[in-house]
């Protein structure tokens, strides 16, 4: 059985809680400002008023992402745009998506898990689909034929 939001956001805040990293829902944005990490006090603040809500449990592993990737930066870090393909930010999709694949992959076998509907559920930007579909395969444990050759 899929997971509703509501439960996803939970799990995802309480693996950044259980990772030692602080949030705040805040609730009083608009619908359009994106969520961001504060690098300084190592603090999220995740925007629970977000246009696209089954999108927060993305928002919510990326930016616990950049804490425990150590980011630092001065100004915050905004939850970037569905085309920013900057190092810093892949690097926290790539880890984010390795925090929700276990959510999506626990409740299917590998035939039954398909990339597209993983970036799909959880609104992620298409450019990361080879990103989701290496982790799914780490997941199960599965070998690409190119690896078996080496």
């Amino acid at each position: 059985m899929q997971k509703n939001n509501d439960e996803l956001i939970n799990l995802t805040l309480n693996y950044a809680f259980d990772h030692g990293v602080k949030s705040q829902q805040v609730t009083n944005f608009t619908p359009y400002m994106p969520s961001f990490t504060d690098t300084k006090t190592e603090t999220i603040m995740i925007n629970m008023n977000w246009h696209d809500p089954e999108q927060l449990p993305f928002q919510i592993a990326h930016e616990t992402s950049h804490v425990l990737n150590g980011d630092k930066s001065n100004q915050p870090l905004y939850f970037p745009t569905a085309t920013s393909k900057s190092k810093i930010e892949v690097a926290a999709s790539s880890r984010a998506i390795s925090i929700l694949i276990p959510y999506y992959c626990k409740e299917r076998t590998e035939e039954y898990a398909d990339p597209l509907q993983f970036l799909n559920i959880f609104k992620i930007p298409g450019h990361l689909y080879e990103i989701v579909e290496t982790k799914m395969h780490e997941y199960y444990g599965l070998i690409y034929p190119q690896d078996e050759e080496q």
